[in-house]
């Protein structure tokens, strides 16, 4: 009783040291799914029954499953989004196949299909194909392995004959997924393209897992269990190594992206600070040197419009008033005042206002009062207001239609001119000269789950495209 508590204690914690694996998206079943896997399930039981060959060595059997079962447990996944499995129990399913024949792949097959079913949350489903392919993969590459050696024993020869038998193994367990693949996604994915694809990836450390097994074929002829035991020593350790670098590389994805949401707290902290910062110079100006000017303005041309009319104030009195105008439209910029009271669409308006006095004729399409979730206008006000200076300052154009739409949660603002664009050259060299506005600004736009697309030619003009979620 002891020992199995303290087996069950080393299960829990070798358990904790795999990284976390979740369970797989729930099976659609269809009649061609089903059907399919139906059919391995009758192949395979009747192709082990037809070949089955007892065998007398059960220690070596045991050992080997047990083997198989722990290391395709502790099988890992390299990186995330990958679905190919890491484990070094596929040399010993191998050893066990070429060695013990029919009833080797039975002990392989089922131990690492339970394995692979316990660890990673597959589902009665999964573990019954899983089963099959694994039998009917194992079944013939043994097929293959045998019938080439049962007359020629020469080393060179069974090395070849090795070679071709992990190659005919993965080939049919490749070509068995791929099916499977396609068939439940009611054709959406291309099962050759799979196959092609897992083949190219797989077939080279399946061919050294299968000189591999040939050896171990080797050291059981020449030492029995022994010897075919000692083949598993260094698989043991290299399937240790695969579960810590496993581990590494899961920390240090953890990592980042812990440290890339630290820098977008940062960043919206930035932006929040700037924009409490702007507002309160827009109502400084707007309450003291605005007021002031405008007062001033006012007292001037009362006096220059007297019984005596004075042309030196009366021109002092317009400068003063042209003065209040770019001042109000410096406030505008720095701190709209109409975000939140009359919507983005006017806010843009008050944008584009001035570009007809320089030549540009503008054209807005958007709803009116087009309310955004508050905390994304100040984004979506910036964004357009970068796109539209660098239209005033850089494009040269003679024309901007500005598009806000939002539509089903999805917002999106285009900013199009018909300027003399440019290429990625000039790009980079106004990033190199410090003009970085569009690229800090695509940072908080991808911090808000956005994106930021900028496309320009020379002689075509430019089109800015902002798209954000709300």
């Amino acid at each position: 009783m002891e020992r199995v508590r303290a087996a069950l204690s080393a299960a829990r914690r070798l358990r904790q040291l795999l990284p976390e694996e979740h369970a797989p998206a729930p099976v659609e079943f269809t009649p061609a799914l089903v059907s399919f896997v139906a059919f391995l399930g009758i192949a395979s039981v009747t192709l082990s029954i037809v070949t089955f060959q007892a065998v007398s060595d059960a220690t070596t059997l045991l050992i080997g499953g047990v083997v198989i079962l722990a290391a395709a447990y502790c099988s890992v996944r390299m990186t995330d989004g990958v679905d190919s499995l890491w484990t070094a129990g596929l040399f010993v399913h191998l050893a066990l196949t070429f060695t013990f024949g029919p009833v080797g792949v039975i002990v392989a097959s089922t131990t690492q299909a339970a394995a692979f079913a316990a660890r990673m949350k597959q589902g009665w489903f999964r573990a019954i194909f899983n089963t099959e392919n694994f039998l009917l993969s194992g079944l013939a590459a043994w097929v293959i392995f045998h019938g080439l050696t049962r007359t020629n024993h020469g080393v060179l020869w069974g090395a070849l004959s090795a070679t071709l038998a992990a190659t005919v193994a993965c080939a049919v367990n490749t070509a068995l997924l791929a099916a499977v693949i396609a068939l439940a996604s009611h054709g959406k994915v291309n099962g050759a393209s799979v196959f092609l694809r897992s083949m190219a990836s797989l077939i080279l450390y399946n061919i050294g897992y299968g000189w591999g097994a040939f050896g171990a074929v080797l050291l059981y002829h020449a030492a029995g269990t022994v010897g075919f035991t000692t083949t598993l020593l260094p698989i043991i350790l290299l399937q240790g190594f695969l579960v810590l670098l496993a581990r590494r590389i899961r920390a240090q994805e953890l990592e980042r992206a812990q440290h890339t949401m630290e820098r977008e707290a940062l960043l919206q902290q930035a932006i929040d600070a700037s924009d409490v910062e702007r507002k309160r110079i827009a109502s400084d100006l707007h309450d003291g040197v605005v007021q002031t000017l405008a007062g001033l303005a006012l007292s001037l041309a009362a006096r220059g419009s007297g019984p005596t009319e004075d042309p030196q104030l009366l021109e002092a009195a317009g400068t003063l008033r042209s003065s209040v105008t770019d001042l109000r439209t410096l406030m505008i910029e720095i701190a709209p005042p109409d975000l939140e009271a009359g919507g983005m669409d006017a806010a843009l308006r008050k944008l584009l206002e001035p570009l007809p006095g320089k030549g540009i004729a503008v054209e807005l399409e958007a709803a009116t009062a087009t309310h955004i979730p508050a905390d994304k206008t100040s984004l979506v006000f910036r964004v357009a207001q970068e796109a539209i200076r660098n239209v005033v300052n850089h494009s040269q154009a003679t024309k901007v239609v500005t598009t806000l739409r939002l539509v089903d949660g999805t917002l999106t603002l285009q900013v199009a001119d018909n300027g003399r664009g440019f290429s990625p050259d000039d790009r980079s060299r106004r990033r190199e000269e410090g003009h970085v506005g569009l690229h800090l600004l695509n940072n908080a736009v991808e911090a808000s789950s956005g994106s930021l697309s900028l496309q320009s030619e020379p002689g075509h003009g430019t089109s800015l495209m902002l798209t954000l979620p709300c």
